[in-house]
């Protein structure tokens, strides 16, 4: 599917344009803020092809789209008036949501945008290190001083990346809050703190910090400039808005920032630093199996942006993040678990999508199509990657491995652990690997057979004889063939048909099997049942016409069934309303015995048996 045509399929699904707040995107996952999510519809969603899955999480509707997400989210806001810069202040959606959730809300939405240009500068740092350590590269030349350039600036000028997407977030004018950040990192101040000068302020004493690759104040800076703005933007009159607020904001809020908001940021940014070094320097080993083992359902339910701030504040004041350490095995264990699953199934396109996925996962570290597509859905494979990634964590903690820099998180920047443990890291990313491929392999994941032509005619040919019952696969009353207005079904072309008109939009197994095949319409599901019978269940006359309107899958083909299992539902009001006959066919295509109907009544309910195979 095009990107485009992917993108007005997921806004439409989401309620539209009008029902949609503010929207960015991170690694995966467009990040919807959402007027009302009641409106959004989350079913059908999850089976549009090219979306992963959906989650809803901290304040905000992620559609999981895979690494294709940057392109969807361009496609997303050239088929809309959506931009960038809408829902930069959320103030009145927070609202009612918890104080986690709106922490999580702020930290992804500042974090997100800067997210690619972290990890690329991350791994051009290592490269460097790769260079002067094994190649000879010598660190006064013009090409290393160049890429070093390159790879370090945004640490140095974090606090005016960080000011222009907290003003985004917090309705602030970006490039007044960028004139703050870049005064936190002047070059006369950062002298005067190296200097170890003593300034005033009216008389008042101004706290001398390096401010360079700070978070916190930033942050805080940006946040005191919305709340000053809002207020002037009452005052201030339209002729003269353009300058004075800005001229007012400057005056005001730089010496709060330097004063108050500067000093209490840096503080806090060191409690936290120190308190989680404490709790690191108590047991690493214990903090690298908790931390590894729980990171991915944090992935799972969005919440592991709020361990991004506390990464980059190790990077800034001790010069190295163990953070990253501990949860990188954690990708690892995911890609191992894939690749099993990949291996062990004969599922040809489950094969190719779990091999290509764990390559993906293994390579570039992001897990979200492999939890998502497959070890989530297994699981007991998610559960047995959980523990893999609590022992990789482990031995990172235990060999005391820790990141140059932030953004480190998948095998092109494994070269940022050269100063702090890298054959320590090696040992936990492989250990997580191999562990949860094999217990993946042997325990985490049963097979369902791939359901092809020639494996059908193949297990048709095995049995010695094609017999048994088939239960009714809607409850509803029967219907004479004659009346069925479709030739294709009336004349029983395809095979032994029978036809119930549904009183309920709910589709059941007719007997025990596999899904061989489901229209994207689902409107029609195949089904190879285990004593060989080929069944084709047809809701409604010309229902293709809706393209999957009003009707949910709850399997997908491949699909392990058992008789009376639900299948599919359908909005049989919605259908009728929309001009469609509801009438529901179940059709034998492949019956070389005689097939008796069984059931002499009109009403037939789901534990009845309608057909008898002889």
């Amino acid at each position: 599917m095009k990107n485009e045509e992917l993108a007005k399929k997921i806004l439409s699904l989401v309620g539209g344009e009008q029902n949609v707040q503010s929207v960015v995107h991170c690694a995966t996952r467009l990040r919807f803020k959402l007027k009302d999510e009641d409106k959004a519809q989350t079913e059908e969603l999850n089976n549009l092809e090219g979306v992963i899955t959906v989650m809803q999480s901290g304040g905000q509707y992620q559609v999981v789209v895979g690494n294709n997400v940057p392109y969807v989210y361009k496609a997303l806001l050239k088929v809309s008036n959506l931009n960038s810069e809408a829902g930069s202040n959320d103030s009145a959606d927070d609202e009612g949501k918890s104080v986690f959730s709106r922490i999580i809300d702020v930290i992804s939405a500042i974090f997100t945008p800067i997210l690619g240009a972290m990890i690329g500068s991350g791994i051009i740092k290592g490269l460097l290190m790769v260079g002067t350590m094994f190649l000879g590269m010598d660190a006064a030349s013009g090409t290393y001083r160049i890429l070093a350039a390159a790879s370090n600036a945004i640490f140095y000028f974090l606090p005016i990346i960080l000011a222009y997407t907290a003003a985004k977030k917090f309705g602030a004018n970006p490039i007044i809050a960028m004139v703050i950040g870049g005064a936190l990192i002047y070059p006369d101040m950062l002298a005067a703190f190296t200097e170890g000068s003593s300034l005033y302020f009216l008389g008042i004493p101004v706290i001398l910090i390096n401010y360079s690759s700070s978070v916190i104040p930033t942050i805080l800076g940006t946040w005191v400039l919305s709340r000053v703005e809002a207020i002037l933007e009452r005052f201030i009159p339209d002729i003269i808005k353009s300058f004075v607020i800005p001229l007012i904001s400057l005056l005001i809020v730089v010496p709060i920032v330097f004063l108050v908001v500067g000093p209490i940021g840096n503080y806090v940014g060191l409690g936290i630093a120190g308190a989680y070094k404490a709790i690191y320097s108590f047991n690493p080993v214990i903090a690298g199996f908790v931390l590894g083992g729980l990171y991915q359902a944090f992935v799972v339910f969005g919440v592991h942006w709020a361990i991004a701030p506390v990464q980059i504040n190790n990077v800034a004041v001790y010069g190295f993040d163990t953070i990253t350490a501990m949860y990188l095995p954690s990708k690892y264990a995911q890609a191992g678990a894939t690749l099993a699953i990949g291996l062990k199934t004969k599922n040809k396109k489950l094969k190719s999508e779990a091999l290509a996925t764990a390559a993906t996962t293994a390579i570039f570290g992001i897990t979200e199509p492999a939890v998502y597509g497959f070890t989530l859905k297994y699981k007991k494979t998610f559960i047995i990657a959980s523990l893999a990634s609590a022992v990789g964590g482990a031995l990172a903690g235990l060999f005391r491995s820790a990141a140059s820099a932030y953004g480190v998180s998948n095998a092109l920047t494994l070269p940022v652990f050269l100063e702090h443990g890298l054959v320590g890291m090696l040992v936990a990313i492989i250990a997580a690997f191999v562990i949860s491929l094999v217990l993946t392999f042997l325990f985490g994941y049963s097979d369902a057979p791939e359901v092809t032509v020639d494996e059908k005619e193949e297990i048709v040919l095995t049995k010695t004889a094609v017999s048994g019952e088939l239960m009714a696969p809607v409850k509803g009353a029967i219907v004479p063939l004659a009346n069925v207005k479709d030739e294709l079904f009336s004349t029983e072309a395809m095979g032994k048909t029978l036809a119930i008109e549904p009183t309920e939009g709910k589709v059941f197994s007719p007997g025990k099997g596999v899904v061989s095949m489901l229209y994207p319409s689902k409107h029609a599901i195949g089904l190879l049942l285990d004593n060989g019978l080929e069944i084709l269940i047809h809701i409604g006359i010309d229902t293709v016409q809706l393209q999957g309107e009003h009707f949910t899958s709850l399997v997908k083909e491949g699909d392990a069934i058992e008789k009376g299992q639900l299948l599919i539902e359908f909005d049989v009001a919605a259908i009728k309303k929309a001009g469609y006959p509801v009438t529901t066919m179940m059709v034998i295509t492949n019956a070389t015995s005689e097939v008796v109907e069984v059931n002499k009544t009109d009403q037939v309910d789901i534990t009845d048996a309608v057909l008898q195979i002889n």
